[in-house]
């Protein structure tokens, strides 16, 4: 008895069932893909890694100096130390100038010729030379010192005049009054004697024409000029 052909037919939900099935086996199938070829590469990148850290291990390192090679070294330069004191402890050779005669041993000294053996010629002094100048005579007035033209003239007793300050020494009491002139203030320098203390030179101002305005004119400079609290009036 003849088997006959069997015609399978799946309705609308099996049909759907189906494909959905088919679907999720290829999703299945390319997940299981894409981890098995992440898996691959990462133990392909491990091999690399390990193949690069042994290649650096394998990289030769320097050798070492042997030790001739340092004790040589060592040698040369106590060898060259030593050439330098020697050469420091010579003896330095004369000097031989110019001028003098060197003789050679088991030779005489060559005789002296008729040039050298004659005396040198002075020279004879220039006539054009004048003698030297005679002092001028002085005459019994002696010069006034070129510093009393700076000073002021000595004040006659005319009026009272304010005494800054007394110093033995001219240049102190000059430098001082240079100082009071350029601060516009009336200042001169007069010389004194003192019985029993030597000279001293006085920085003055003034003269002014009565006490009353010396006493008012003190009070100004005493109140413009604070530092020299002890000027007085001197009549």
């Amino acid at each position: 008895m003849a088997q006959g052909n069997r015609e399978v037919i799946l309705d609308r939900k099996q049909a759907v069932m189906l494909g959905s099935g088919v679907v999720l086996a290829l999703v299945l199938v390319f997940v299981l893909g894409v981890l098995f070829g992440r898996n691959m590469a990462d133990r392909k990148g491990a091999k690399d890694q390990s193949r690069t850290a042994e290649a650096a291990l394998a990289v030769e390192q320097p050798k070492p100096v042997p030790a001739a090679t340092v004790e040589t070294s060592a040698a040369a330069t106590g060898e060259t130390a030593i050439k330098q004191k020697i050469e420091q402890q010579k003896v330095p050779a004369p000097k031989i100038e110019k001028n003098a005669t060197v003789t050679k041993p088991g030779k005489p000294p060559a005789a002296p010729t008729k040039e050298a053996a004659k005396p040198a010629t002075t020279a004879k002094p220039a006539a054009s030379a004048q003698p030297p100048a005679k002092p001028a005579p002085t005459t019994g007035a002696t010069a006034k010192p070129a510093a009393a033209k700076e000073t002021a003239p000595a004040t006659t007793k005319s009026g009272p005049v304010i005494q800054v300050a007394a110093f033995p020494d001219k240049a102190s009491a000059e430098e001082l009054t240079a100082k009071l002139k350029a601060s516009k203030w009336p200042a001169f320098t007069q010389k004194v004697e003192i019985p029993g203390k030597g000279t001293f030179y006085r920085v003055c101002l003034g003269p002014y024409a009565n006490l009353e305005q010396a006493k008012k004119a003190l009070v100004i400079f005493k109140s413009k000029e604070p530092k020299y609290q002890d000027a007085f009036v001197r009549r």
